[in-house]
Protein backbone atom coordinates (compact mmCIF):
# COMPACT_ATOMS: atom_id res chain seq x y z
CA UNK A 1 0.00 0.00 0.00
CA UNK A 2 2.79 2.43 0.93
CA UNK A 3 4.56 1.61 -2.31
CA UNK A 4 1.36 2.37 -4.30
CA UNK A 5 0.98 5.74 -2.57
CA UNK A 6 4.61 6.63 -3.26
CA UNK A 7 4.20 5.67 -6.92
CA UNK A 8 1.01 7.76 -7.15
CA UNK A 9 2.71 10.80 -5.63
CA UNK A 10 5.72 10.33 -7.90
CA UNK A 11 3.37 10.11 -10.89
CA UNK A 12 1.64 13.37 -9.95
CA UNK A 13 4.98 15.15 -9.50
CA UNK A 14 6.18 13.77 -12.84
CA UNK A 15 3.03 14.90 -14.66
CA UNK A 16 3.33 18.39 -13.18
CA UNK A 17 6.99 18.56 -14.19
CA UNK A 18 5.89 17.92 -17.78
CA UNK A 19 3.55 20.89 -17.66
CA UNK A 20 5.11 24.02 -19.11
CA UNK A 21 3.23 26.30 -16.71
CA UNK A 22 2.42 25.50 -13.09
CA UNK A 23 0.36 27.95 -11.01
CA UNK A 24 1.87 28.40 -7.55
CA UNK A 25 1.20 30.47 -4.45
CA UNK A 26 4.37 32.52 -4.87
CA UNK A 27 3.82 33.29 -8.55
CA UNK A 28 0.04 33.43 -8.95
CA UNK A 29 -1.76 34.24 -5.70
CA UNK A 30 -3.70 37.52 -5.69
CA UNK A 31 -1.85 40.54 -4.36
CA UNK A 32 -3.39 43.65 -2.84
CA UNK A 33 -2.43 47.15 -3.97
CA UNK A 34 -2.05 46.08 -7.58
CA UNK A 35 -3.74 47.84 -10.46
CA UNK A 36 -3.65 47.47 -14.23
CA UNK A 37 -5.89 47.70 -17.26
CA UNK A 38 -7.49 45.24 -19.63
CA UNK A 39 -9.34 45.60 -22.93
CA UNK A 40 -12.65 44.03 -23.88
CA UNK A 41 -12.34 42.47 -27.32
CA UNK A 42 -14.55 40.58 -29.71
CA UNK A 43 -15.38 37.12 -28.31
CA UNK A 44 -12.84 34.43 -29.13
CA UNK A 45 -13.83 30.77 -29.13
CA UNK A 46 -11.57 28.94 -26.64
CA UNK A 47 -11.08 25.97 -28.92
CA UNK A 48 -10.35 22.38 -28.00
CA UNK A 49 -8.74 20.96 -24.87
CA UNK A 50 -5.52 18.94 -24.74
CA UNK A 51 -1.78 19.32 -25.21
CA UNK A 52 0.09 21.10 -28.01
CA UNK A 53 -2.77 23.46 -28.74
CA UNK A 54 -2.34 26.65 -30.75
CA UNK A 55 -4.41 29.74 -30.01
CA UNK A 56 -4.05 32.56 -32.52
CA UNK A 57 -5.52 35.69 -30.94
CA UNK A 58 -3.31 38.15 -32.81
CA UNK A 59 -6.18 39.86 -34.61
CA UNK A 60 -8.35 41.40 -31.90
CA UNK A 61 -11.23 43.79 -32.45
CA UNK A 62 -11.14 46.18 -29.50
CA UNK A 63 -14.59 46.93 -28.07
CA UNK A 64 -13.62 48.80 -24.93
CA UNK A 65 -10.12 50.01 -24.18
CA UNK A 66 -8.37 50.45 -20.84
CA UNK A 67 -10.83 48.95 -18.38
CA UNK A 68 -9.24 49.56 -14.96
CA UNK A 69 -8.76 46.57 -12.64
CA UNK A 70 -7.68 46.98 -9.02
CA UNK A 71 -7.00 44.58 -6.14
CA UNK A 72 -7.16 45.87 -2.58
CA UNK A 73 -7.93 44.83 1.01
CA UNK A 74 -11.38 46.24 1.86
CA UNK A 75 -11.05 45.70 5.62
CA UNK A 76 -7.66 46.07 7.31
CA UNK A 77 -8.86 43.87 10.18
CA UNK A 78 -9.28 40.94 7.77
CA UNK A 79 -6.19 40.85 5.57
CA UNK A 80 -6.96 37.47 4.00
CA UNK A 81 -9.92 38.98 2.09
CA UNK A 82 -9.01 40.69 -1.19
CA UNK A 83 -11.41 42.63 -3.40
CA UNK A 84 -11.18 42.85 -7.18
CA UNK A 85 -12.72 46.12 -8.40
CA UNK A 86 -13.61 46.38 -12.06
CA UNK A 87 -16.10 48.89 -13.42
CA UNK A 88 -19.15 48.60 -11.15
CA UNK A 89 -18.28 45.03 -10.13
CA UNK A 90 -16.55 43.90 -6.98
CA UNK A 91 -15.60 40.28 -6.33
CA UNK A 92 -14.38 39.23 -2.89
CA UNK A 93 -11.79 36.47 -2.51
CA UNK A 94 -10.31 34.68 0.47
CA UNK A 95 -6.81 33.24 0.31
CA UNK A 96 -6.02 30.59 2.90
CA UNK A 97 -2.88 28.44 2.80
CA UNK A 98 -2.77 27.00 -0.71
CA UNK A 99 -6.38 27.76 -1.73
CA UNK A 100 -8.30 30.61 -3.36
CA UNK A 101 -12.01 31.00 -2.60
CA UNK A 102 -14.73 33.32 -3.86
CA UNK A 103 -16.73 34.56 -0.86
CA UNK A 104 -19.02 37.13 -2.46
CA UNK A 105 -19.65 39.72 -5.15
CA UNK A 106 -21.60 42.91 -5.77
CA UNK A 107 -22.45 45.28 -8.59
CA UNK A 108 -24.72 48.23 -9.22
CA UNK A 109 -27.80 45.99 -9.12
CA UNK A 110 -27.20 43.24 -6.58
CA UNK A 111 -24.91 41.65 -4.01
CA UNK A 112 -24.35 38.09 -2.77
CA UNK A 113 -22.46 36.82 0.28
CA UNK A 114 -21.53 33.14 0.16
CA UNK A 115 -22.24 31.16 3.30
CA UNK A 116 -20.48 28.29 1.51
CA UNK A 117 -17.64 29.80 -0.60
CA UNK A 118 -16.65 28.60 -4.04
CA UNK A 119 -13.20 27.02 -4.38
CA UNK A 120 -11.43 28.46 -7.44
CA UNK A 121 -7.83 27.22 -7.19
CA UNK A 122 -5.66 24.96 -5.09
CA UNK A 123 -1.92 25.51 -5.60
CA UNK A 124 0.11 24.09 -7.22
CA UNK A 125 -2.16 23.73 -10.25
CA UNK A 126 -0.89 22.28 -13.53
CA UNK A 127 -2.15 20.69 -16.72
CA UNK A 128 -4.54 17.83 -15.93
CA UNK A 129 -5.35 19.05 -12.41
CA UNK A 130 -8.99 19.57 -11.46
CA UNK A 131 -11.17 20.38 -8.48
CA UNK A 132 -14.85 20.77 -7.67
CA UNK A 133 -16.85 22.43 -4.91
CA UNK A 134 -20.38 23.44 -3.96
CA UNK A 135 -21.31 27.01 -3.13
CA UNK A 136 -24.32 28.75 -1.65
CA UNK A 137 -25.13 32.34 -0.83
CA UNK A 138 -27.77 34.98 -0.25
CA UNK A 139 -28.12 38.69 -0.91
CA UNK A 140 -30.42 41.25 -2.46
CA UNK A 141 -31.33 42.52 -5.89
CA UNK A 142 -31.93 46.26 -6.17
CA UNK A 143 -31.45 46.58 -2.39
CA UNK A 144 -35.01 45.28 -1.93
CA UNK A 145 -35.64 41.85 -3.40
CA UNK A 146 -34.14 38.80 -1.60
CA UNK A 147 -31.73 36.79 -3.77
CA UNK A 148 -30.38 33.25 -3.31
CA UNK A 149 -27.82 31.28 -5.32
CA UNK A 150 -26.73 27.66 -5.03
CA UNK A 151 -24.52 25.67 -7.34
CA UNK A 152 -21.34 23.80 -8.23
CA UNK A 153 -17.95 25.01 -9.41
CA UNK A 154 -15.58 22.80 -11.40
CA UNK A 155 -12.08 23.92 -12.35
CA UNK A 156 -9.74 22.02 -14.68
CA UNK A 157 -6.44 22.90 -16.33
CA UNK A 158 -7.63 21.40 -19.59
CA UNK A 159 -5.19 22.64 -22.22
CA UNK A 160 -1.67 23.87 -22.85
CA UNK A 161 0.23 25.00 -25.89
CA UNK A 162 1.24 28.11 -27.84
CA UNK A 163 -0.62 31.38 -27.34
CA UNK A 164 -0.29 34.12 -29.97
CA UNK A 165 -1.29 37.63 -28.93
CA UNK A 166 -0.76 41.02 -30.62
CA UNK A 167 2.96 41.65 -30.84
CA UNK A 168 4.12 38.53 -28.98
CA UNK A 169 3.92 34.75 -28.89
CA UNK A 170 4.13 32.53 -25.80
CA UNK A 171 5.41 29.05 -26.52
CA UNK A 172 4.19 27.85 -23.12
CA UNK A 173 0.64 28.70 -22.04
CA UNK A 174 -1.74 26.97 -19.65
CA UNK A 175 -5.53 27.26 -20.02
CA UNK A 176 -7.74 26.92 -16.94
CA UNK A 177 -11.43 26.23 -17.56
CA UNK A 178 -13.83 27.17 -14.75
CA UNK A 179 -17.48 26.09 -14.97
CA UNK A 180 -20.09 27.47 -12.57
CA UNK A 181 -23.57 25.94 -12.66
CA UNK A 182 -26.06 27.47 -10.28
CA UNK A 183 -29.69 28.23 -9.59
CA UNK A 184 -30.50 31.90 -9.06
CA UNK A 185 -33.71 32.53 -7.13
CA UNK A 186 -35.00 36.09 -6.96
CA UNK A 187 -38.39 37.36 -8.11
CA UNK A 188 -38.05 34.50 -10.58
CA UNK A 189 -35.79 31.45 -10.90
CA UNK A 190 -33.03 30.90 -13.44
CA UNK A 191 -30.58 28.08 -14.05
CA UNK A 192 -27.29 29.57 -15.24
CA UNK A 193 -24.00 28.17 -16.48
CA UNK A 194 -20.87 30.33 -16.75
CA UNK A 195 -17.79 28.99 -18.55
CA UNK A 196 -14.60 31.00 -18.06
CA UNK A 197 -11.38 30.16 -19.92
CA UNK A 198 -8.20 31.84 -18.61
CA UNK A 199 -4.77 31.63 -20.27
CA UNK A 200 -1.67 31.84 -18.05
CA UNK A 201 1.92 32.29 -19.25
CA UNK A 202 5.27 32.22 -17.39
CA UNK A 203 6.34 35.26 -15.37
CA UNK A 204 2.79 36.68 -15.21
CA UNK A 205 0.74 36.56 -12.03
CA UNK A 206 -2.64 36.96 -13.70
CA UNK A 207 -4.13 35.62 -16.95
CA UNK A 208 -3.18 37.38 -20.17
CA UNK A 209 -6.41 36.44 -21.96
CA UNK A 210 -9.90 35.33 -20.94
CA UNK A 211 -13.06 34.19 -22.69
CA UNK A 212 -16.33 33.87 -20.80
CA UNK A 213 -19.74 32.71 -21.95
CA UNK A 214 -22.89 32.80 -19.78
CA UNK A 215 -25.87 30.62 -20.65
CA UNK A 216 -29.38 30.45 -19.22
CA UNK A 217 -30.42 26.81 -19.24
CA UNK A 218 -33.96 25.49 -19.57
CA UNK A 219 -35.72 22.28 -20.56
CA UNK A 220 -36.73 23.68 -23.95
CA UNK A 221 -33.45 25.32 -24.99
CA UNK A 222 -30.42 27.24 -23.76
CA UNK A 223 -30.07 31.00 -24.24
CA UNK A 224 -26.69 32.72 -24.41
CA UNK A 225 -26.75 35.73 -22.08
CA UNK A 226 -23.29 37.07 -22.85
CA UNK A 227 -20.07 36.10 -24.62
CA UNK A 228 -17.06 38.18 -23.61
CA UNK A 229 -13.31 38.14 -24.15
CA UNK A 230 -10.64 40.23 -22.44
CA UNK A 231 -7.02 40.90 -23.33
CA UNK A 232 -4.62 41.72 -20.49
CA UNK A 233 -1.44 43.38 -21.79
CA UNK A 234 1.36 41.30 -20.23
CA UNK A 235 3.47 44.37 -19.44
CA UNK A 236 0.94 45.18 -16.73
CA UNK A 237 0.88 41.70 -15.26
CA UNK A 238 4.45 40.71 -14.44
CA UNK A 239 4.61 38.58 -11.31
CA UNK A 240 7.43 40.72 -10.03
CA UNK A 241 5.89 44.02 -11.07
CA UNK A 242 3.72 45.75 -8.51
CA UNK A 243 1.68 48.49 -10.16
CA UNK A 244 0.40 49.96 -6.93
CA UNK A 245 2.22 53.19 -7.69
CA UNK A 246 -0.25 54.23 -10.36
CA UNK A 247 -0.51 57.96 -10.75
CA UNK A 248 -4.10 58.07 -9.53
CA UNK A 249 -6.76 55.86 -7.98
CA UNK A 250 -10.11 55.21 -9.65
CA UNK A 251 -11.78 57.72 -7.35
CA UNK A 252 -9.18 60.31 -8.32
CA UNK A 253 -9.79 59.51 -11.99
CA UNK A 254 -13.47 60.38 -11.57
CA UNK A 255 -12.51 63.65 -9.90
CA UNK A 256 -10.10 64.43 -12.73
CA UNK A 257 -12.63 63.70 -15.47
CA UNK A 258 -15.16 65.94 -13.72
CA UNK A 259 -12.71 68.82 -14.13
CA UNK A 260 -12.54 68.27 -17.91
CA UNK A 261 -15.96 66.85 -18.78
CA UNK A 262 -18.43 69.28 -17.17
CA UNK A 263 -22.11 70.27 -17.18
CA UNK A 264 -23.05 66.84 -18.51
CA UNK A 265 -26.71 66.03 -19.22
CA UNK A 266 -28.04 62.61 -20.26
CA UNK A 267 -31.48 63.20 -21.73
CA UNK A 268 -33.91 61.70 -21.32
CA UNK A 269 -33.16 59.22 -18.54
CA UNK A 270 -35.20 56.99 -18.45
CA UNK A 271 -34.97 56.84 -22.23
CA UNK A 272 -37.28 55.25 -24.78
CA UNK A 273 -35.51 55.80 -28.10
CA UNK A 274 -32.49 58.11 -28.45
CA UNK A 275 -30.20 59.23 -25.63
CA UNK A 276 -28.71 62.69 -26.09
CA UNK A 277 -25.53 63.56 -24.20
CA UNK A 278 -24.77 67.27 -23.78
CA UNK A 279 -21.49 68.29 -22.20
CA UNK A 280 -18.80 70.93 -22.00
CA UNK A 281 -15.04 70.47 -22.25
CA UNK A 282 -12.75 72.78 -20.29
CA UNK A 283 -9.87 71.88 -22.64
CA UNK A 284 -9.23 69.90 -25.81
CA UNK A 285 -9.61 66.14 -25.27
CA UNK A 286 -10.25 62.82 -26.98
CA UNK A 287 -13.86 61.82 -26.26
CA UNK A 288 -16.01 58.77 -27.04
CA UNK A 289 -18.90 56.83 -25.49
CA UNK A 290 -19.76 53.14 -25.15
CA UNK A 291 -23.02 51.59 -23.90
CA UNK A 292 -22.90 48.20 -22.19
CA UNK A 293 -25.45 45.66 -20.98
CA UNK A 294 -25.53 44.49 -17.38
CA UNK A 295 -23.50 41.48 -18.57
CA UNK A 296 -20.76 43.77 -19.87
CA UNK A 297 -21.50 43.42 -23.59
CA UNK A 298 -20.73 46.54 -25.61
CA UNK A 299 -23.94 47.35 -27.50
CA UNK A 300 -23.29 50.84 -28.80
CA UNK A 301 -20.07 52.74 -29.39
CA UNK A 302 -19.37 56.17 -30.88
CA UNK A 303 -16.36 57.23 -32.88
CA UNK A 304 -13.41 58.69 -30.99
CA UNK A 305 -12.98 62.37 -31.75
CA UNK A 306 -10.42 64.98 -30.78
CA UNK A 307 -12.69 67.78 -29.58
CA UNK A 308 -11.87 71.36 -28.71
CA UNK A 309 -12.78 73.28 -25.60
CA UNK A 310 -16.47 74.23 -25.50
CA UNK A 311 -19.97 72.74 -25.79
CA UNK A 312 -20.59 69.41 -27.53
CA UNK A 313 -23.25 66.71 -27.87
CA UNK A 314 -23.52 63.04 -28.83
CA UNK A 315 -26.40 60.70 -29.70
CA UNK A 316 -26.79 57.07 -28.58
CA UNK A 317 -29.66 55.19 -30.35
CA UNK A 318 -31.43 52.86 -27.91
CA UNK A 319 -34.78 52.14 -29.55
CA UNK A 320 -33.87 48.54 -30.39
CA UNK A 321 -32.75 47.59 -26.88
CA UNK A 322 -34.74 45.70 -24.26
CA UNK A 323 -35.97 47.60 -21.18
CA UNK A 324 -33.48 47.51 -18.31
CA UNK A 325 -30.49 49.24 -16.78
CA UNK A 326 -27.46 49.88 -18.99
CA UNK A 327 -24.04 51.35 -18.23
CA UNK A 328 -22.77 54.27 -20.29
CA UNK A 329 -19.00 54.72 -20.21
CA UNK A 330 -17.65 58.20 -20.89
CA UNK A 331 -14.07 58.03 -22.21
CA UNK A 332 -12.07 61.25 -21.95
CA UNK A 333 -8.42 60.79 -22.94
CA UNK A 334 -7.30 57.91 -20.69
CA UNK A 335 -9.98 58.53 -18.05
CA UNK A 336 -13.33 56.73 -17.68
CA UNK A 337 -16.60 57.77 -16.06
CA UNK A 338 -19.68 55.51 -15.80
CA UNK A 339 -23.36 56.48 -15.72
CA UNK A 340 -26.41 54.24 -15.32
CA UNK A 341 -29.02 54.66 -18.07
CA UNK A 342 -32.56 53.26 -17.71
CA UNK A 343 -34.25 52.01 -20.89
CA UNK A 344 -38.06 51.84 -20.84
Amino acid sequence: MIMRILLLVAGIVYMQSLSAVVLTVDSNCLEADQAFVKAQVEYKDPGKAGRDCQWDFRKLQILSEEIPVEYFIPDSSCVDIICKHERHNRVYYKQANDSLWCVGHENAHSYVDYSTPSLLLCYPFAYGDSLASCFEGAGRYGQRIPLWVKGITRVVADAEGTLMLPGETFESALRVHTTRRYMRICDDSMSIRVDTYAWYVPQNRYPVFESEISTMQSIQSDTILSALSFYYPPDYLSAGNNNSNRDVSFEEQEAMIDEIFTDAEYLPNPVESDLTIKYNLTRSASVWFSLHSSGGICLRQTQKYEEREGAHSALIPMSGLMPGVYTLYVHVDNLILSVNIIKV
